[in-house]
């Protein structure tokens, strides 16, 4: 089922109603003209149905604001940042939720959890499945006719008008909402088990990699590496990102280029880290790091001008990243080394961590097979699903939120 909620007034600011409905209609609420009341709202989330699969988008801005407002600002504070509120039970990172008349409530990313005596709800704020307003998912997912999708978005775009508007009206728009987003729910989770990609969580799409992954066994693929690599590792790790060249007017003719799925296209090459072994060299010739399968080498170089910015980032000890022209560089992985190298002559390597392995396993080698159902399957459902999952992979490789999180490889 859909969640959703409005408000009306100015100053103050009033959350008068709060609803829920399933994807035919059957609705649930609660309404205050006066502004309902934190305890109402959280007794209203615990009275809807006990085994309902609860749907918000983009749930976390303004309806926990409203739903939270009478609670103390210290433990809104708290509630908002859950790693204050994380701790370390059992080798398993627990977070630990707020206690407030009577009601336990956590809230982790996108999933908050109300619980009170024996009852418990948990409402799930989809919109990371989707990345975008909810109309336009709406569009994207075909639910609803043009004409109701475009009543939304007139009813949406009216919100700061809605003390023109009766409360019969904010009603209905409110309750069209929340029957659209339970349908909306309910293709995602179908489209999910058609890709034979069944969620157990919602967090967004990185939800869907977690399941890519754990049917690839990433997990247990992941290899040991020596403990002096941590270091070098966390140096060399750099996100991808735009950079200016040019800021201003540009005379001429510009490019822009975009490679289709390119994190999954790299992560399938990915070489199997369990068969071989790493060994660190001191003062590696060229030779050394074209043989070797992986090679992670620290290096440096004479000034040598290249254009806007130099050929390789450095990360500082504060994090800050940099791109110089040349002094005593940092870290860096084989492809991007050799290909400076190959501009940039003057670039020497005085360390190196080799990788070595004779196998030729490819622990993504299925990556491929999913990206051509994707294809096959087309841009909706379960095709969009495949194609997000696969985008997030790379992001669930470089978590680093959490103890050890089931997928980190940072190699």
């Amino acid at each position: 089922m859909g969640i959703d909620g409005e408000g009306q007034g100015r100053s103050p600011h009033r959350y008068t109603f709060i609803a829920a409905s399933d994807s035919d209609g059957r609705s649930w609420q609660r309404a205050n003209l006066q502004g309902l009341s934190s305890v109402e709202c959280l007794d209203f989330i615990l009275a809807l149905p006990a085994r309902a699969r609860v749907f918000g988008f983009a749930f976390r801005g303004y309806d926990l604001t409203k739903i939270f407002q009478d609670l103390p600002d210290e433990l809104i504070f708290k509630l908002f940042r859950e790693q204050q509120r994380e701790r370390e039970i059992d080798g398993q990172l627990v977070t630990i939720p707020v206690q407030w008349e009577g009601y336990e409530i956590n809230l982790m990313n996108r999933k908050l959890t109300v619980k009170r005596g024996n009852r418990r709800t948990t409402v799930w704020d989809i919109f990371g499945f989707f990345g975008k307003k909810f109309t336009g998912a709406l569009s994207d997912w075909k639910v609803g006719t043009v004409d109701e999708i475009a009543e939304i978005e007139r009813m949406k775009d009216k919100r700061s008008e809605f003390d023109n508007q009766s409360f019969a009206e904010v009603k209905t728009y409110c309750l069209s909402e929340c029957r659209k987003l339970a349908t909306l729910g309910e293709r995602l989770v179908q489209a999910h088990k058609e890709a034979d990609l069944e969620l157990r969580s919602f967090h967004g799409a990185g939800s869907t990699a977690s399941v890519i992954l754990k049917r690839l066994g990433i997990s247990n693929k992941r290899g040991v590496f020596p403990s002096e690599m941590r270091k070098p590792l966390a140096c060399a790790f750099f996100g991808g990102r735009p950079e200016n060249s040019v800021i201003g007017k540009v005379e001429g003719r510009i490019w822009g280029y975009d490679v289709s799925s390119a994190y999954p296209y790299h992560i399938s090459q990915l070489p199997c880290l369990e068969c071989g072994s790493w060994r660190r060299v001191m003062n590696p010739s060229w030779r050394d790091i074209d043989g070797a399968t992986l090679a992670l080498s620290h290096w440096h170089s004479k000034a040598f001008n290249t254009g806007a910015w130099g050929l390789l980032p450095v990360r500082s000890e504060d994090g800050t990243i940099a791109f110089p022209y040349g002094g005593k560089g940092g870290w860096a992985w084989k492809p991007e080394i050799t290909r400076a190298h190959a501009m940039n002559p003057r670039l020497k390597v005085s360390e190196a961590w080799l990788y070595h392995t004779d196998c030729d396993h490819r622990p993504f080698n299925d990556i491929p097979a999913l990206y051509l159902e994707r294809i096959k399957l087309g841009k909706d459902g379960p095709g969009l699903v495949i194609k997000l999952g696969l985008n997030s992979c790379y992001g669930k490789l470089a978590q680093s939120k959490g103890i050890e999180p089931p997928f980190q490889s940072w190699i």
